[in-house]
């Protein structure tokens, strides 16, 4: 079943959240795709995230000189990324009771917005 229109390919995004008891949703963020288990480049995060603590997180990855335009590449969008580890933040912290796990892998970032292409939500 196709859901939408095939997506333009984008430079490959993870954003996952776990629900754990001790502290509350973890929001991860860091290369997906295939690159996820590859490179192990990931940042984590407790929900809610700020503007702030979400770009802090996208900058601290090894692979943002990717994002910023590298080697005559085009800047990716960062905000838009940031935009969405906030609100996926947000909703994890709405839903604790309900969700256990998200993982939205890959999420594709372009230089104008993003995409998320898949997505697995674990009931609690």
């Amino acid at each position: 079943v196709q859901v939408c229109e095939m997506m333009k390919p984008g430079t490959e995004l993870i954003i996952g959240v776990k629900n754990d008891p001790q502290f509350g949703p973890c929001v991860l963020c860091g290369l997906g795709g295939i690159y996820v288990e590859v490179f192990k480049d990931t940042a984590l995060g407790l929900a809610p995230l700020s503007d702030q603590e979400a770009m802090e997180m996208i900058d601290s990855l090894k692979s943002v000189k990717l994002l910023n335009g590298y080697r005559g590449q085009p800047a990716l969008d960062k905000k838009a990324f940031a935009d969405a580890l906030v609100q996926i933040s947000r909703f994890a912290c709405e839903h604790t009771d309900k969700m256990a796990e998200l993982d939205i892998n890959p999420v594709f970032l372009y230089e104008e917005g993003l995409c998320a292409v898949d997505a697995l939500y674990i009931k609690g």
